[in-house]
């Protein structure tokens, strides 16, 4: 492709003084050709000025908030001896049985941290029933049902931070029901 020779002409002087002010910049030098630092002469006066080094004021960094949330998850399942009066047969119930037989479930879980201070906490509620039709004479309608409640927060303090892993030291509370 062929450019005609204003438009390639402009382009080659736009490109110059990119590159110019760019060295100019990266070597520090002021307009008139003088180095930071060193006395410059005025063009008028013919007399060597004193270069004015001005520092910025260093920028306080501040560390960001992290936020963090989730959906914790828990499959369980039951099992062992369960009796009444003498009579105690085994019982197993499947992680998979549980789940059909759920009525409400809800699970959050969160953490808030700046820096080495933190705060966290979560919570998962479950509540399920089940049941058989079946009558055996005696009794005519078995029912089983459960709840399950356990929500925690903590604060936390960041004690080792590296690039492998950290440790941190938590304190707070966690409240546990279980039901029927």
């Amino acid at each position: 492709m062929q450019l005609p020779i204003r438009e390639s002409s402009a382009l080659i002087l736009a490109a110059v003084f990119l590159l110019l002010g760019t060295l100019c910049v990266a070597r520090g030098d002021n307009i008139d050709g003088a180095v930071a630092g060193q006395p410059s002469v005025n063009q008028s006066t013919g007399k060597q000025e004193e270069a004015k080094v001005v520092e910025q004021p260093s920028v306080k960094t501040t560390e960001p908030w992290v936020i963090t949330v989730g959906v914790p998850g828990w499959l369980a399942g039951a099992s062992g001896h369960i009796g009444f009066h003498g009579v105690n047969p085994y019982v197993s119930v499947a992680t998979t049985q549980i789940i059909h037989h759920i009525n409400a479930i809800g699970a959050f879980a969160g953490e808030v941290r700046r820096g080495r201070f933190g705060v966290l906490g979560d919570f998962i509620y479950l509540n399920g029933q089940a049941g058989t039709p079946e009558s055996s004479g005696l009794v005519s309608k078995v029912d089983a049902g459960f709840q399950e409640f356990i929500g925690e927060f903590f604060g936390s303090y960041r004690i080792i931070e590296g690039p492998r892993g950290w440790l941190d030291l938590l304190g707070g509370f966690r409240y546990t029901y279980l039901g029927d």
